[in-house]
C-alpha cells in the first residue's frame, strides 16, 4: 500500500513536499514511522533518485524535460554518466489534484464553483458550492436572510451575533464541473477554514473518510 501511494509523487519542484505529505498522512494513520521512512528510502534508491548532491552541483549542463515514470529514471542515470543534469518539470501534485488554483472573482456570472462569503464584523465565513450562476445563488442567500430563514447558516450567524455579511467581499475558491468532486472540494475548504478562523457552516456537508484529516494542515499551507 505504501508503495502504491508513494507512486503518486512526481519528481520536480514540489517533490519533497509531496513526500512529506505522504509521510505525515501514513504516520497519522498509525503506520510505523520506521516502515514509512524505510519504504520511501527504498523507493528512492530503487528508482535512482538518490544521488551525490556535490556531483550534481558541479555539472554545468542541464536538460529540463517532463517526467515520465519508468523512462525518466533511466535517462537521468545515463545523462549523469556524461555529467549532464536532468531536471524534471513540475508535474501534478496531490494539491493540484484537489485544487486547480483558479481563485479570481471577476463577476457573478460564474457557475460550478465553491465560494466563500465572509462576515463583515468577525473572521467567520460561509463556504458553499453551486452548479448555478453565482449571482442567482447569492440572490437565494439574501432572500433567506431577508425572510429570516433559520435553515440558512448566514441568517443564523446574523441572528446570533448581530453581525453583517460582507457580500462585496465574496471569493470564488475553486471551479469544478463534476458534482461529486465539487462537493468533496467544498468539504475540504470547510475543514481548512474551520481549522483556521472558523466557519458559519453547521457541519461538513460531504462526509469524508477520516484518513483525509491528516492532510488538512498541509493543504492550509497553500
Amino acid at each position: 500500500m505504501l508503495y502504491r501511494a508513494y507512486n503518486l509523487c512526481d519528481p520536480g519542484e514540489e517533490r519533497q513536499e509531496e513526500i512529506d505529505l505522504l509521510k505525515y498522512a501514513f504516520i497519522n494513520q498509525n503506520f510505523p514511522p520506521k516502515e514509512v521512512i524505510k519504504t520511501i528510502q527504498a523507493y528512492d534508491e530503487h528508482d535512482g533518485f538518490v544521488e551525490n548532491n556535490d556531483r550534481a552541483k558541479e555539472r554545468t549542463e542541464s536538460i529540463v524535460v517532463p517526467y515520465v515514470k519508468g523512462v525518466s529514471e533511466k535517462l537521468r542515470k545515463e545523462l549523469a554518466k556524461e555529467d549532464v543534469n536532468l531536471v524534471f518539470k513540475k508535474g501534478r501534485t496531490l494539491h493540484s489534484m484537489i485544487f486547480n488554483g483558479k481563485y479570481k472573482k471577476n463577476d457573478g456570472r460564474k457557475k460550478d464553483l465553491i465560494y466563500k462569503i465572509p462576515c463583515q464584523d468577525c473572521k467567520l465565513c460561509y463556504i458553499g458550492e453551486t452548479a448555478q450562476w453565482y449571482d442567482e445563488r447569492e440572490k437565494q442567500h439574501t432572500r433567506c436572510v431577508r425572510n429570516q430563514d433559520d435553515n440558512n447558516a448566514l441568517f443564523r450567524h446574523i441572528k446570533e451575533t448581530g453581525h453583517s455579511i460582507a457580500w462585496e467581499r465574496v471569493e470564488f475558491l475553486e471551479f469544478e464541473q463534476r458534482t461529486y468532486c465539487r462537493k468533496m472540494k467544498e468539504s475540504f475548504f470547510i475543514d481548512m477554514y474551520a481549522a483556521k478562523d472558523g466557519v458559519m457552516n453547521p457541519r461538513d456537508g460531504t462526509q469524508k473518510d477520516t484518513c483525509w484529516n491528516a492532510i488538512i494542515p498541509i493543504l492550509n499551507k497553500f
